[in-house]
C-alpha cells in the first residue's frame, strides 16, 4: 500500500481530532500559547501543511515542541518555530477579539507557498503577528526572518 493521498490525509486527520475532541468534553478558547485545537483551524493549518510540502499533515501531529496538540519547551526546529507561530498568531487574533480557531480565513496555494489573502481585519491581526515573529519557514525548509505575508 502505497502512501496517502492529500485529501486522505487530511480526512484522517479531522477525524481522529474529530475522535480526540468528543471524547474529551468542550474545549476552552484560551488566550495563551497553548495550543488548543478547534476543528475549522485544523482544517485550514492541514491544507496549508499540504500545499508546502510532500509530506501529510498527519506526520506533524507529534512533532517537536509545537506541532499537534500543546505546546511547550523551547521550538527544536523551522518546522516547529511554524508550528510555535501558528499558536502564537491565534493568540494574538484571539486577544485582539477575532475567532480565528472558529473561523476560516482567505488563502491560496502558489506554487507550494501559501499566499494569505488581506481583508481589513486580516490585516490589522497580521499586523500585530509581525511584531513577534522570529524564524520561520521559508521556501524549500530555510530559515529566514519573515516581514510578514
Amino acid at each position: 500500500m502505497g502512501p496517502l493521498r492529500p485529501e486522505a490525509s487530511r480526512m484522517l486527520l479531522l477525524f481522529l481530532l474529530l475522535l480526540l475532541l468528543l471524547g474529551s468534553g468542550p474545549v476552552p478558547v484560551a488566550t495563551s500559547r497553548r495550543s488548543h485545537v478547534f476543528p475549522r483551524g485544523i482544517k485550514e493549518l492541514a491544507d496549508t501543511v499540504t500545499c508546502v510540502g510532500p509530506r501529510p499533515p498527519i506526520v506533524y501531529m507529534q512533532y517537536g515542541c509545537f506541532c499537534g496538540l500543546g505546546g511547550h519547551g523551547q521550538p527544536r526546529d523551522s518546522i516547529d518555530w511554524c508550528c510555535y507561530h501558528h499558536d502564537c498568531c491565534y493568540a494574538l487574533a484571539e486577544e485582539a477579539g477575532c475567532s480565528p480557531k472558529m473561523g476560516s480565513y482567505p488563502w491560496k496555494c502558489v506554487d507550494n507557498q501559501v499566499q494569505c489573502a488581506c481583508t481589513q481585519q486580516g490585516t490589522r491581526h497580521g499586523a500585530s503577528a509581525r511584531e513577534t515573529e522570529g524564524p520561520s519557514l521559508g521556501p524549500g525548509g530555510n530559515e529566514h526572518s519573515s516581514g510578514g505575508p
